[in-house]
């Protein structure tokens, strides 16, 4: 019966294709205003108006190659989908609110005046002067927006979302991060990766005929993805299908980034540091940056005599798992003043220091989830069927272990090296370039 709905959405996007003509093009973000309107879609270009009420990107018509409308019915699957968004009020829209997006990710509470260095100030130093040289401008964003836009313009008449997922919009993204897209199709739709693969080549064939996308390639990984590049923001573009996880992940890790001033220079710290000795790399069995930010949020809860970030499952229940329609960026933040004041510098050589020296890692699992130790069979009886070998990670809201990438033995002891040798040279010379400047 499924298969009947998958070829109803294979049908759809070769729809797109037949439109999606080998003229069209899309203006630069540079010479477009935020607030546009998409008043038709013709074989050749997109035709824009300015509008004052509305910053959101909306196609008021359709019209086929042969100067038809698009027509109306939809396959059961997005019908359904299409219905229930219709019936839900969406509380807020993350990606298409421009102006609370960025309020979002630019928008920091001040650091604590009494941080302490205890002889860490040049590793502070270091991490803020890099932080505020790479960490992702509103300019890199905007290109980023606009391109999501137009994405979700062609796709918008077959009822799908189209979200901006990962560092792009968590607040840990640089000025040279990718930008992370998931299409929606419908929160309660189960795909196989099979099934997923098919619409991802569908939807390759149809963005082919767009003349600002080049590069594109199909990675069936765990989580398929379609990798592809934008001419004209210049950056890369990985599309994945119904992955309600990384919307909710993306979600849960924004609100952690803004609970205190400390984390996000941290994040951009750990990743530098990560990308150099080459242990941030899950298609090398290495760490991906979604493991080394829970592990960094996990230190910040339960690594530290005076937590730096609290439990949002614990103090926002029900509200991290709620339908994705009412997720909202925007929503005030619980109440949390941390008592820490240690400075980003001796913080950052606590996190070597819990990971190098403290951490058991055949005994327990990393949970943000919890904030506290877990055992790692607990973890695996709360999720089967992973591997759970080297390095346990517990995805906060599916149970699976985000690290299942680290299982063979003599990678994950080089890790273990990284971390130790990096701890021992920051915590005796006290100068973060010491550990960047040659791979251990």
């Amino acid at each position: 019966m499924f298969f009947v709905d998958r070829v109803g959405i294979k049908s759809n996007l070769r729809l797109l294709e037949s439109q999606s003509q080998s003229s069209l093009t899309r203006p630069s973000p540079s010479s477009v205003n935020d607030d546009v309107v998409v008043t038709k879609v013709v074989p050749g270009k997109f035709k824009r108006k300015n509008v004052e009420q509305d910053d959101d990107v909306i196609i008021m018509n359709t019209v086929t190659p042969n100067g038809g409308t698009m027509p109306s019915n939809l396959p059961p699957t997005m019908e359904k989908g299409m219905a229930r968004r219709k019936d839900k009020k969406r509380k807020f829209d993350f990606n298409n609110d421009n102006a609370v997006a960025k309020k979002c990710l630019f928008s920091m509470p001040p650091s604590p005046s009494d941080a302490t260095e205890n002889g860490f100030d040049k590793v502070s130093s270091y991490i803020n002067q890099y932080y505020t040289e790479h960490n992702q401008t509103e300019e890199v964003l905007e290109k980023k927006l606009s391109f999501r836009n137009t994405i979700f313009d062609l796709l918008r008449p077959f009822g799908h979302d189209v979200y901006i997922v990962g560092s792009s919009i968590n607040g840990f993204g640089t000025r040279k991060s990718d930008l992370d897209l998931c299409l929606m199709i419908d929160e309660d739709l189960k795909l196989s990766k099979s099934e997923v693969l098919i619409l991802l080549k569908n939807l390759e064939q149809a963005l082919r005929k767009c003349k600002f996308i080049s590069k594109m390639k199909l990675i069936p990984a765990k989580v398929p993805i379609l990798k592809l590049y934008d001419r004209i923001g210049g950056f890369e573009c990985d599309l994945n299908i119904n992955n309600p996880a990384g919307i909710r992940n993306s979600h849960l890790l924004n609100l952690y980034s803004r609970m205190d001033p400390r984390v996000r220079p941290l994040m951009l710290a750990v990743k530098h540091w990560a990308r150099f000795h080459d242990i941030n790399d899950a298609f090398k069995r290495t760490i991906s940056s979604y493991s080394l930010a829970l592990m960094l949020i996990f230190f910040l809860q339960a690594g530290l005599e005076h937590p730096v970030l609290p439990c949002l499952h614990k103090m926002l229940p029900g509200e991290l798992t709620k339908p994705l329609s009412q997720l909202s960026p925007n929503e005030n933040l619980p109440e949390w003043k941390s008592t820490n004041t240690m400075s980003i510098g001796e913080l950052f050589a606590s996190f070597l220091q819990f990971y190098a020296r403290s951490f058991r890692y055949r005994e327990w699992c990393v949970s943000v989830r919890t904030a506290q130790l877990l055992l790692k069979s607990q973890a695996i009886a709360r999720r089967r069927g992973d591997s759970w070998n080297c390095l346990a990670i517990e995805e906060p809201f599916d149970g699976s272990n985000t690290a299942r990438s680290v299982f063979d033995e003599d990678v994950f002891e080089r890790i273990l090296r990284v971390f130790r040798r990096s701890f021992d040279i920051i915590q005796r010379k006290r100068c973060f370039e010491d550990i960047v400047s040659h791979p251990f």
